[in-house]
């Protein structure tokens, strides 16, 4: 039956409608970053397509922008792994070009490589600095309840960074609102995008922005400090941070948005640790801070001590693979 599956008659261009689509596929009890409409955004800000046809959902995007190879997003619903093989080799077959399909489970990922997949083959990957994009490190995953009490010797060194910053810079923190901050954060994230860069070279300035102006442009669906979180840090009346964070399944919430100015020591901790408090506040018990390119980033998170971490993985369609 697959083998005759007409998949160009089940890909469309996603609207801000089809997120109940997404809600619908969602497993309401994972912890899994890849879970939430808000990641498939972030992930495909470079076209976003998808394959649905009432049984499975596969966020569907390229590389980069009006640039090979496709990518296809965790694939969701009944049989996906093989709907994925379908889609990919038609895809592949042309364009002449390898087909990559991240944020897949380690369960999926088994099934891939019995059909044909492969992991990326030697001198190849998403990057030459983080071959697995965003899946180089491990999601990290922080338990609210101990993290919030920040009792035990665990978070000694966390609690020095919040103590450090608090009495030194006050901070107020306001409920953000992209009618009334929006010009304000826009600026701040430029302003971050440019020291970034500098730190990782391997990135671009107009890449980061653009994938975290949905955050600050868009007003989320559902419902604020339940659904989602987004919140503006100011120090000495000038906005300093913004932090976007959102429902992943009813005991998950994952921090999209983390932007701050570095000029103030122990301001990333702080903005997080607030963000996280107001989630635990609403009932959430884990926070999933998603996967990294980066050792310094992932270093940054350990410092929250993750009391699980989730593996996801890529795999690959090369030409020819049948």
């Amino acid at each position: 039956m697959l083998k005759n599956l007409d998949v160009a008659r089940y890909v469309s261009l996603v609207t801000d409608d089809d997120e109940e689509i997404y809600q619908k596929f969602a497993d309401d009890g994972t912890v899994c970053y890849g879970n939430s409409w808000h990641y498939h955004r972030q992930a495909a800000r470079n076209g976003w397509y998808k394959y649905y046809d009432g049984e499975t959902l596969i966020t569907l995007t390229t590389r980069g922008k009006g640039k090979y190879p496709y990518v296809l997003v965790r694939p969701m619903g009944k049989l996906a792994v093989e709907k994925t093989y379908i889609l990919a080799k038609t895809l592949g077959e042309r364009t002449g070009e390898k087909v990559i399909v991240k944020k897949v489970d380690e369960k999926q990922k088994r099934g891939f490589l019995k059909i044909g997949f492969e992991d990326y083959r030697d001198g190849d990957g998403w990057h030459q600095d983080y071959k697995y994009d965003d899946d180089t490190f491990p999601e990290t995953i922080i338990d609210l309840v101990a993290l919030v009490a920040k009792t035990s010797r665990q978070y000694r060194n966390l609690r020095r960074h919040l103590n450090q910053f608090e009495r030194s810079h006050p901070c107020k923190v306001v409920r953000y609102d992209p009618k009334m901050h929006f010009a304000d954060a826009s600026q701040l994230l430029k302003r971050w995008a440019s020291e970034f860069v500098k730190r990782h070279p391997e990135e671009t300035e107009d890449s980061l922005v653009e994938s975290h102006m949905p955050y600050l442009h868009d007003i989320p669906r559902g419902e604020r400090g339940k659904d989602y979180f987004a919140f503006l840090f100011h120090v000495d009346e000038k906005p300093v941070a913004f932090s976007f964070a959102a429902k992943i399944s009813r005991t998950t919430v994952g921090l999209f948005a983390n932007v701050c100015d570095n000029s103030f020591p122990g301001l990333a901790d702080a903005i997080v640790y607030r963000t996280f408090e107001k989630a635990h506040a609403a009932g959430f018990r884990f926070a999933n801070f998603g996967g990294c390119e980066s050792e310094t980033l992932h270093r940054f998170r350990s410092r929250f001590k993750p009391s699980m971490r989730h593996k996801c993985a890529h795999v690959v369609l090369y030409p020819g693979r049948v």
